[in-house]
C-alpha cells in the first residue's frame, strides 16, 4: 500500500531556529528602552496630560 501523504522525500523544510536555554533576565528587552515604550520626541506637553487625565483622578 502506498502513502497518500503530500509530501515529497526532496521538498526542503524551513529551518528551526536553536533553542536556546540560557538566562532570559541577562540580556536587556525592548520594554526595557525607551523606544520599547514610544520614547522619544513626544508632542504631548503638560497641558496634554492635564486634559487627557480621567475624571476619577480628580482632574
Amino acid at each position: 500500500m502506498a502513502d497518500d501523504t503530500d509530501t515529497d522525500s526532496t521538498e526542503q523544510r524551513p529551518e528551526r531556529p536553536a533553542l536556546v536555554f540560557d538566562d532570559p533576565l541577562s540580556r536587556p528587552s525592548a520594554d526595557d528602552s525607551d523606544s520599547g515604550w514610544g520614547g522619544g520626541e513626544s508632542d504631548r506637553d503638560e497641558a496634554w496630560y492635564r486634559r487627557e487625565t480621567p475624571p476619577h483622578h480628580g482632574g
